[in-house]
């Protein structure tokens, strides 16, 4: 029996069978909240990241029920000595271990980085890159409110920089866009984790979520849009969304990305958030701006078991 299985056995001796997920997690149920559902979420396997790491989805924000040491989620719950000390000897006793490089590194924007909305600019770099925004659907109103810049020489040289703050205002991320239509690489983005929650900011999560794929989407759309930077739903995004349950969760992706919307509209069903699949017909949201987004919103269905199956068999049969 190795390391895990045996952080696995003592758990479960503790808190009854748990539940398998991905990267090294396992879930439980929590008796904070006593759930219905297993809620508490423990990483148990030290070759993933954030190992000993421990959370309930529902009671975390009211009560503090998480934390990052195996040995503190036994003592929270009263686990004898001689449970204490069988950890230790798994664990040992750091508190805090196992932290990705990403979660203390500082993301500053690039040196070169240039606001678009300086007036005074007359450069060819800002005409080129206006010219771009401009083709994008993109407003001066949205290059004030993302603090859209760009940059003409350095690493980034020749691309849009569009940061992303979190709920506190500190920078999280920025992507950068090339401005030209044959660049070799079209985005370059910081070497540090895209698992965040990017527009965080912006974000009213007492209304409709909207979840997209790229920030040029997010901005189309307007109001309360999460761009996945991908077509996955990030570790992040699914941790906020199930903490602080939005009325709705709309998934806008691209319609090459079908399944993946179904894969997260499921795995949100699951979570009882309600969820719709907005079917863009051959157009990302970019492309198709705000009105007609509008449009599709009021054509969206509301999913369930019936209605996710539906449209599972309906676009495998489009594939065929």
């Amino acid at each position: 029996m190795n390391n895990t299985e045996k952080i696995l056995q003592l758990l479960e001796s503790i808190f009854g069978t748990g539940k398998k997920q991905a990267r090294g997690e396992y879930l439980f149920f929590c008796p904070s909240c006593h759930h219905h559902k297993p809620k508490l979420i423990v990483k148990i396997d030290s070759s993933f990241d954030k190992f000993q790491y421990w959370h309930c989805w529902i009671c975390q924000s009211s009560n503090g029920t998480r934390g990052r040491s195996l040995n503190g989620l036994l003592k929270r719950y009263n686990a004898t000595n001689q449970q204490l000390r069988e950890m230790r000897s798994l664990v040992g006793d750091t508190k805090y271990i196992n932290l990705k490089k990403d979660e203390i590194k500082l993301l500053f924007l690039p040196r070169e980085y240039k606001p678009l909305w300086i007036e005074d600019d007359t450069s060819l770099g800002k005409r080129h890159a206006m010219v771009y925004l401009r083709r994008r659907g993109i407003t001066d109103i949205d290059i004030m409110r993302y603090q859209i810049g760009y940059a003409v020489d350095g690493s980034y040289a020749n691309r849009i920089i569009i940061p992303s703050f979190d709920s506190e205002g500190i920078l999280n991320y920025f992507t950068a866009r090339s401005y030209f239509k044959d660049a070799y690489l079209k985005y370059k983005n910081p070497e540090i984790s895209k698992d965040v929650v990017v527009f965080e900011l912006f974000l009213n999560w007492q209304l409709p979520i909207t979840l997209v794929e790229g920030v040029f989407d997010a901005i189309a759309v307007r109001r309360n849009a999460i761009p996945l930077l991908g077509k996955t739903l990030l570790e992040a995004v699914y941790e906020k969304i199930v903490r602080l349950r939005p009325p709705a969760v709309y998934i806008a992706l691209d319609k090459d990305a079908i399944r993946d919307a179904l894969v997260i509209a499921e795995k949100l069903n699951n979570e009882q958030i309600p969820t719709y699949v907005i079917q863009l017909e051959g157009k990302d949201p970019s492309e198709l701006g705000f009105e007609k987004m509008i449009e599709a919103y009021d054509s969206s269905p509301l999913i369930n078991e019936s209605v996710l199956f539906d449209l599972i068999i309906k676009h495998k049969f489009m594939e065929q």
